[in-house]
C-alpha cells in the first residue's frame, strides 16, 4: 500500500483565531506567569536590576543571576514553550473530529499521532511548572538543600507558623491523589524510563462466519478524550498551587 500522505506535512499550528479559541476554551497558560509588582513595591525595586560601580563582567553576571527578578522573568519566559505545546495538543485535537480527516483513516492516524504526542509532552511541561514552584518556594524562604526529602520536611516544620506553606502543602496533598494528576504525571514517568503508556493498545479477536479468528484494529488502552480532559484539570488543579506562590511572592 502506497502512503498518500507525508507525516512531515502535517506539523502544524493554529493561527491567531484558533489560538484564542484555545485560551478561551481551554486554558490560558500564560496564568501561570508570576507578577512582581508587589514584590517590588515591597522591596523599593523597579523591573531593571542596578549593576553600578561594577566592572568586572563575572561580577555583572553573578549580581543578575542571583536577583530574584531575574530568576522570575526566566520561568515566565518558559511558559512561552508550554503555550507552544498545549496550542498544539488542541489543535489536533479539534482536527482529527473535521469530517475530511475522520473518514480518511490514513490522515486521522497521522493527526491522532501527533496529538497523543504532543499530549506527553504537555506531561512534560506540567511537571517543569510544578518543579519551577518548588525552586521559587527555596529562594523566597532561603532553603539550601536541594534534596527534596530535606524539602519537604523543611516545609512541613515552616507551615507551622506559616499559613500560606499550610495552604500550599494541604492543596497539594489534595493534587497528588487526584485521578488525572496521576495519569499525566504516569505519562511522564514511564515516558522518561522508556515505558510509554501512552502506545499501549488493546487488542479485539472476533470469529467471522466461517469461525475464523481475526484481529480488530487495536485501540489505544488511554483514550484521546481522557488525555485531553486530564491534561485541562491538571493544569487547573496546578494552577491553584500557582496563585499561592504569587500570594507568597507578594507577602515577602
Amino acid at each position: 500500500m502506497i502512503n498518500k500522505y507525508n507525516v512531515y506535512d502535517y506539523i502544524l499550528f493554529p493561527n491567531q483565531k484558533d489560538r484564542e479559541l484555545i485560551k478561551k476554551e481551554y486554558f490560558d497558560v500564560n496564568s501561570f506567569r508570576y507578577t512582581l509588582e508587589t514584590y517590588n513595591k515591597n522591596h523599593n525595586l523597579s523591573n531593571n536590576i542596578e549593576i553600578k560601580g561594577l566592572e568586572n563582567f563575572l561580577e555583572i553576571d553573578e549580581l543578575v543571576n542571583s536577583d530574584f527578578r531575574e530568576f522570575i522573568r526566566t520561568i515566565n519566559n518558559q511558559i512561552f514553550y508550554t503555550s507552544v505545546v498545549l496550542y498544539r495538543m488542541c489543535y489536533y485535537y479539534k482536527l482529527k473530529d473535521k469530517q475530511s480527516i475522520k473518514f480518511d483513516r490514513e490522515l486521522f492516524q497521522i493527526i491522532e499521532l501527533m496529538f497523543r504526542k504532543e499530549t506527553v509532552n504537555a506531561s512534560f511541561e506540567i511537571y517543569n511548572i510544578q518543579e519551577k514552584m518548588k525552586t521559587i518556594i527555596k529562594k523566597l524562604y532561603c532553603f539550601s538543600s536541594k534534596n527534596n526529602g530535606e524539602f519537604e520536611k523543611n516545609l512541613k516544620i515552616l507551615s507551622k507558623k506559616d499559613n500560606l506553606i499550610y495552604q500550599f502543602i494541604k492543596e497539594y496533598e489534595q493534587i497528588k491523589n487526584n485521578k488525572y494528576y496521576k495519569l499525566i504525571r504516569k505519562i511522564r514517568n514511564d515516558e522518561v524510563h522508556n515505558k510509554p503508556v501512552i502506545d499501549e493498545v488493546s487488542w479485539t479477536i472476533k470469529n467471522d462466519r466461517n469461525e475464523k479468528l481475526y484481529l480488530m484494529s487495536p485501540q489505544y488502552k488511554i483514550g484521546n478524550e481522557k488525555l485531553y480532559i486530564g491534561i485541562k484539570e491538571t493544569l487547573l488543579k496546578i494552577f491553584s498551587l500557582k496563585q499561592i506562590i504569587q500570594q507568597m511572592i507578594d507577602k515577602k
